[in-house]
């Protein structure tokens, strides 16, 4: 699992100025890849300075959340993780396995579920749409829960 290798670089969080967006730092990881501008939070104090903000709507910056339990990994999805435990897959190699892991996903819900059109035409849109049913019944997916609301990204790390 990758590993945010610049976390003593990113800035505490400015209480007197949360939107301070000269406060957010790009994180890197250790496969050279960067991730998501970011900021920390250590105390109480400033969880709760940017939670009052982001109840009372006056925050600038448009946020998104992501809950993870802990704040050195990589954002990746439960397709990613599970593969890249066996092995160290290139692009194509990931690709050629979610597109086969599709493949078996559809086989194994002819019949079975309320999305029998969905079935029907291979499309992009549709493939989409089945991963996100399956990520509801914990089927490993490529994709990864986001969302504008904080109080749902608190529960992720629970």
């Amino acid at each position: 699992m990758c590993k945010v290798t610049n976390i003593d670089k990113i800035n505490i969080i400015n209480i007197s100025n949360v939107d301070s967006i000269e406060d957010y730092i790009l994180e890197k990881y250790d496969n050279n890849q960067e991730g998501f501008h970011s900021i920390k939070i250590e105390t109480m104090e400033q969880l709760k300075v940017l939670i009052n903000s982001i109840y009372n709507d006056s925050l600038k910056i448009p946020f998104i959340f992501r809950g993870q339990r802990n704040s050195n990994w990589k954002i990746t999805s439960t397709l990613e993780r599970e593969i890249t435990s066996v092995f160290t897959p290139t692009s194509e190699d990931y690709n050629k396995i979610a597109k086969a892991h599709l493949a078996n996903v559809k086989k194994l819900i002819r019949g079975k579920a309320n999305v029998q059109f969905l079935l029907l035409n291979d499309s992009p849109e549709n493939d989409e749409e089945l991963w996100a049913i399956g990520q509801h019944y914990n089927l490993k997916t490529p994709l990864v829960d986001w969302t504008k609301f904080f109080q749902c990204s608190i529960l992720c790390i629970s």
